[in-house]
């Protein structure tokens, strides 16, 4: 059922897979393309190998058995689920062989004929991905404000910090979270090689444990903010 090919997807699919996302959301499902990126590109980049039957069903945050309930059909499922895996492939791909191409699909506006880049729900996906995939706690401290150049922009409390910064600095600030994505991911791919082309897989995976709350309800923790902006993370 999933695609074993790593070609980037074209507008069309790009376009069928947001527009699956938006069909079959739930309060604490992952909304859109960017979001999704950001989710695959966590999980591609991180110390611990997730199989697609722990993190897929994380898109909708369901049980596996529930995961295509509602949907239409058996070929809608099939396709979407190949084309994620296809971008899956396509991110690995990237970020293994030409690490300096990589490029984040962040969420687009137009404002005074100028498109501005919109990286809060692509930087959320990845938190979230760090979240199914596990193990991101032993990252040493220097690489933490690689981790930090993509999760201020997710941060409720840096939010009107960064409404007020001119186009310049914040145009720099998001132009340097690929760029993090990037030493992140080969930080974690050299834990994981034991010798030049040897690959060492993790000793285990790690479960998704489903949200009980809704991703727009007050956490659980207490702290007062909404879910997607606390313990989501």
């Amino acid at each position: 059922m999933f695609s074993a090919s790593s070609e980037p997807l074209n507008q069309t699919e790009l376009e069928f897979v947001d527009a699956m996302l938006h069909k079959y959301a739930t309060d604490s499902s992952i909304l859109n393309v960017s979001e999704l990126d950001g989710f695959l590109t966590a999980l591609v980049s991180g110390p611990n190998m997730v199989l697609p039957s722990q993190w897929m069903p994380a898109i909708w945050s369901s049980d596996e058995k529930d995961e295509s309930t509602d949907w239409e059909g058996d070929d809608e499922f099939s396709r979407f689920a190949s084309l994620v895996m296809q971008h899956m492939n396509s991110n690995i791909e990237m970020l293994m062989d030409a690490n300096e191409e990589f490029e984040a699909i962040f969420m687009e506006i137009e404002e005074n004929g100028d498109i501005q880049r919109l990286p809060d729900d692509w930087c959320l996906g990845y938190l979230r991905g760090m979240a199914v995939g596990g193990g991101w706690e032993q990252l040493p401290q220097e690489y933490e404000k690689y981790l930090m150049a993509i999760g201020i922009h997710t941060d409720p409390d840096m939010e009107e910090e960064l409404e007020k910064l001119d186009e310049e600095t914040r145009q720099t600030m998001i132009g340097a979270i690929e760029p993090a994505a990037q030493i992140l991911h080969g930080y974690w791919l050299e834990q994981r090689m034991h010798e030049p082309g040897e690959f060492i897989p993790p000793p285990q995976t790690v479960q998704y444990d489903q949200p009980k709350v809704g991703r727009n309800d007050p956490c659980p923790c207490g702290s007062g903010k909404k879910f997607k902006k606390c313990c989501l993370h």
